[in-house]
Order: C-alpha cells, then sequence, then structure tokens
C-alpha cells in the first residue's frame, strides 16, 4: 500500500480584507463579546476618541476549569522589549454582522513574526452561533503593550489592521475539525521595536513542563477611567503539566494539548508557552475548553505547519477553487510535510491512500462527510474486524456498502488501525 500525507496539508484557506471600508461607524464602543461568552447588546452611544480601538469589552457566562490562579501581567512586561511584548489583542468583525449589530469580538493571538499574528481559526472564521454563523472576520484590529482604552495612542501601544487571513480548510469545513482551528494574520505594516518574540517549535508528544496561557480574558475588569473594561488587562498563569499525545488519542482522541491552566472567553487565540530555564517557547495556540480541559491546536509533526502556511503569504500560489471571497491555495509538496492528524496513530495502525481507479464506502456518522476517510474495498471485505479513525477522530467498524455508509471521492486517506493484515 501506498503511504501518503494527508492531501490537505498541502492547502490553505486564504481571504485578503478591505481596509478601505468602515465596518464599525456605528458599533457601540462598550458592546463586545468573547467566544465561549454571549454578546449583550447596551444602548447606543456615541463613538469616543477611542475610535480605533472600540473599546471597552464585555463578558458575562461562566466557565468551569481549574482553581483561577491568573494573575495580572505586569506593565514592563508588555512594553517594549518585555517578555510578553509579542502577545496581541485583537478586535474582530464579521461578514454576517449588520449595522445595527455593534459587537465585535476580543481575542489574543501572538506574533509569529513582525508581520503576522498567530491565533485561533475560531477567530477567523465564526462557527459558534449555531443558528447564524458570523462567518469569516471583515476586520481585525492588532495591539501591541495593550491595557486598556485610555493606553491607545500612548508610546507603549502599537496599532495596526490585518490585511489577509490563513486559514486551514478543514476549519473552514466543520467546527469539529478542532484540531485545525489555528490561522495566520497578515499585517498592513510590522510592528516595531523590540518585540521580543517566541520561537516556536512541533509540539512535544509528550512530556512534564511548566505550561502557561497569557492572554486577555473577558472576565476580568480592567479599569479604564470611565469604565470597568472587560478584557482589557493581559493575564497570565503558569503551572506545572504533564500530558501525552498518544494516550489522548488511544482513549477517543481529540488530537488537542490539553492543560489544567484557567481561561476565559477573550484568550482565545493565546500562545501556550513551555517556561524553560532562560526563555519561553511556544508549542500549541490555545482554542478554548472542554470541561474542565484547557486546549490547544497542535504545531508541526503532530498538528498544523506554520512555516507552511506562511507560504500563503509570501507566494503566488495555485489556486484550486475560490468561493465567497475565500481561495484554497495549493502549497508545493516537500518532504518536510506531516501527516497531520494521522501521527497519533496506535503502533498497528496505518495510513492508506485509495487507489485512484476505485472508490470506498464507509461508516460515518450522518452528520456528514469528513475530510479524508477512504480505503480500498478490497481491504473493507477482509478485514471487517478492523477499525477506522476518521481525522476528527470519529471510529468505526470497517463495513460494505449499506444504508448506512456513504461514499468518499478516491485517492484520500484514511487510518486504518488492529490486528495488521498486509
Amino acid at each position: 500500500m501506498t503511504v501518503s500525507r494527508n492531501s490537505y496539508s498541502a492547502m490553505s484557506a486564504l481571504w485578503t480584507i478591505d481596509n478601505s471600508k468602515d465596518v464599525t461607524s456605528n458599533s457601540c464602543p462598550w458592546n463586545h463579546f468573547t467566544h465561549d461568552v454571549l454578546p449583550i447588546s447596551y444602548s447606543t452611544t456615541s463613538d469616543t476618541e477611542l475610535d480605533a480601538v472600540d473599546e471597552p469589552a464585555l463578558a458575562v457566562g461562566t466557565e468551569s476549569g481549574p482553581p483561577d490562579l491568573r494573575s495580572r501581567v505586569e506593565e514592563k512586561d508588555f512594553a517594549d522589549g518585555g517578555k510578553f511584548r509579542s502577545v496581541v489583542k485583537l478586535v474582530i468583525r464579521y461578514e454576517s454582522q449588520g449595522e445595527r449589530d455593534a459587537g465585535s469580538l476580543i481575542a489574543t493571538g501572538w506574533l509569529v513574526r513582525p508581520d503576522v499574528v498567530a491565533t485561533a481559526g475560531s477567530n477567523v472564521f465564526d462557527w459558534s452561533h449555531l443558528a447564524r454563523p458570523l462567518g469569516k472576520a471583515v476586520q481585525i484590529k492588532c495591539y501591541i503593550g495593550y491595557h486598556g482604552g485610555k493606553s491607545v495612542g500612548t508610546p507603549g501601544v502599537q496599532f495596526r489592521l490585518a490585511k489577509a487571513v490563513v486559514t486551514t480548510p478543514e476549519w473552514l469545513a466543520s467546527p469539529d475539525n478542532r484540531h485545525r482551528d489555528i490561522a495566520l494574520l497578515q499585517l498592513e505594516r510590522p510592528f516595531e521595536g523590540n518585540l521580543r518574540m517566541f520561537n516556536y517549535v512541533n509540539t512535544p508528544a509528550q512530556g512534564r513542563f511548566i505550561l502557561g496561557v497569557v492572554g486577555y480574558p473577558g472576565d476580568k475588569a480592567h479599569d479604564s477611567g470611565l469604565y470597568d473594561e472587560h478584557g482589557g488587562g493581559m493575564y497570565e498563569m503558569f503551572t506545572a503539566q504533564r500530558y501525552n499525545l498518544h494516550d489522548s488519542s488511544s482513549r477517543g482522541g481529540s488530537g488537542l494539548l490539553e492543560y489544567d491552566i484557567s481561561t476565559w472567553g477573550g484568550q482565545t487565540g493565546s500562545p501556550v508557552l513551555r517556561k524553560d530555564v532562560n526563555s519561553m517557547t511556544v508549542i500549541g495556540t490555545h482554542i478554548g475548553r472542554t470541561g474542565e480541559k484547557g486546549q490547544a491546536s497542535l504545531i508541526g509533526f503532530h498538528g498544523n505547519d506554520y512555516d507552511t502556511m506562511l507560504e500563503a503569504f509570501d507566494n503566488d500560489l495555485p489556486v484550486i477553487s475560490e468561493s465567497n471571497g475565500i481561495r484554497l491555495v495549493q502549497h508545493p509538496t516537500s518532504p518536510h510535510h506531516s501527516y497531520g492528524d494521522f501521527d497519533l496513530a496506535s503502533p498497528a495502525s496505518s495510513i492508506l491512500e485509495t487507489p485512484t481507479d476505485c472508490d470506498a464506502w464507509v461508516s460515518v456518522p450522518s452528520r456528514g462527510i469528513p475530510i479524508g476517510g477512504a480505503v480500498p474495498p478490497h481491504l473493507i471485505k477482509t478485514s471487517v474486524d478492523r477499525g477506522l479513525k476518521l481525522p476528527h477522530g470519529v471510529m468505526g467498524p470497517l463495513t460494505p456498502p449499506d444504508e448506512d455508509t456513504i461514499q468518499l471521492p478516491v485517492g484520500t486517506l484514511v487510518q486504518v488501525f488492529g490486528s495488521p493484515a498486509m
């Protein structure tokens, strides 16, 4: 059988932002929301001199999790040359928001280079409003050094607009693909000064580390003079964590880094930092939490290839298709590309490519066809005792065609696990 990488790892979804349009001219500066909380509308008030930031933020709701040991970051640490200078405050609006929908999303990102911010895919393409998803971002305001609305315009705060967005095709296909919840933002011009940018590395498969999440939580109020601004202050929490990605995968498999660190809406997109002896290194991007566990999408071999995604900004890549201003672009194939979500396989599992001369049938949930998921028919017929693991972690037996199966395209990939039959 031919071993092949996940075909979607060689594609990115890209769109540009028209910053000549004023999409916030009627927005209320008191009305903001975060992921994992509900937006609340306040009575309309006139914009203030803080028009560039449209703050403060309002976050409501509760979130379960570990004890809240977050502490406010000292101003020296996000000032020029500070250890958290490259943590970015985001304020975002979406294509489905009308003029009367005054809210903006508050979120966090981090610099991978002076002109590019990494953040969660959920911040640039919104699935959270299930009855009416907000869709793609059409304005993204980015700040470093931000510490409340009254800080805007001071020497320590820099403001930029994002001009282009790249994310994964899988995230645009379904909110179930949380392992592909990642995005990069290209700025109109780079941030300047001593940015103290973090190194980022492939997420280690296992280990015991001091891990931390640093960002702008919406449940923490910041005194902005005339009001208490929720999400206006930067907070951090570091604690010892032990994890094993392979163990997580064998238990049902989120394909995510999980940790016991208190977070809140507004911190989505924050860097997950490993504290080393003399430095801090990013090993994931925070995408939210499920129950007691915070979660991050992975970097590199086990997850998302940031360096490949950056190619979408730097090179004129072939466009495979385009819809609603979003272009699916093809990256050049290269040997360093990973198997992505298939890397967390059990030792007896295999990655198979469907022959180009046949279709295949697999049992899948009725909610939709996942990305990937075809196997050769002869393998299905002769190995019905074996199992199937789709990219988002759904498992089921391999079965011949019947009313509960869906036919998937040739040439796609699936992970097969169980006793080897080849």
